[in-house]
């Protein structure tokens, strides 16, 4: 049977694992390179603000 911690790490490990992987496939639907689809899995949070800035930009002109 795990130990707590190893059963914390476990439930905080599938959502932010889940998180990266929806984040990728959402980089690749608008078009991104390999490279980039894997930098937006890995970085989901800063893929995250690049997306809010780029969208805030073409909804403000």
């Amino acid at each position: 049977m795990p130990s707590g911690a190893v059963l914390v790490m476990l439930l905080l490990a599938v959502p932010v694992s889940a998180l990266a992987v929806l984040t990728a496939f959402g980089e690749r639907r608008r078009g991104g390179s390999l490279p980039v689809v894997l930098g937006a899995g890995l970085l989901f949070p800063l893929a995250w603000v690049s997306w809010y800035v780029r969208d805030r930009r073409a909804v403000a002109r």
